[in-house]
């Protein structure tokens, strides 16, 4: 077919959600095209011009260890998202600043990964500080999507009341973040 790893994504979007009629997003696509950890630039010049977005591979090894959190079961995801999805495509100023805002974590983000990279940690306590930092990042990108989408049931279910066997088997370090105010969900851990 000849397509590339940068037009795979919006070719896949497409067709599902022209032809299929399932509300998705762009993001899952890069992911699943790219593979691993990709950042993403969704500027509407780079999508009218290119008919894609920049994306980059992010090397794991300059990324802490991470906790994934996910639902067994996604199946409000299109509910969810789509209310969303028509506000932007109506140019709502509170959604177009939010995800503004997202991007700029994202971009912070891949900053981290070039100016910090966990791998390149000369002592546990500059590989703490550097999990602080990308848990202060997730903290603030999820209040971001909380203020655009909401509470959602399960993934407040999940941060609220996690199971004491989960509890258990998580490190220490993570317990420790997890109990901060200021910290409603920590992925990462030295």
């Amino acid at each position: 077919m000849g397509l590339d790893d940068d037009r795979l994504p919006s070719f896949v979007l497409a067709v599902e959600s022209e032809e299929l009629g399932i509300t998705a997003g762009l993001q899952d696509r890069v992911v699943q095209a790219y593979g691993g950890c990709v950042h993403m630039d969704f500027a509407a010049e780079l999508l009218r011009g290119r008919g894609h977005g920049a994306y980059s591979r992010v090397p794991l090894a300059a990324l802490p260890p991470l906790f994934l959190a996910y639902a067994a079961d996604p199946s409000d995801s299109g509910r969810i998202h789509a209310p969303v999805k028509q506000r932007w495509l109506a140019g709502d100023a509170e959604v177009v600043d939010g995800m503004a805002s997202i991007a700029a974590l994202a971009d912070e983000g891949l900053r981290l990964c070039t100016e910090r990279p966990y791998a390149g940690a000369s002592s546990p306590a500059e590989r703490e500080a550097i999990a602080h930092a990308w848990a202060a990042l997730f903290a603030r990108n999820f209040d971001a999507r909380r203020r655009l989408f909401g509470e959602f049931p399960v993934i407040a279910r999940a941060i609220r009341r996690p199971p004491a066997s989960y509890v258990s088997a998580v490190p220490p370090c993570v317990r420790r973040l997890y109990a901060l105010p200021a910290l409603p969900t920590v992925l990462c851990c030295p």
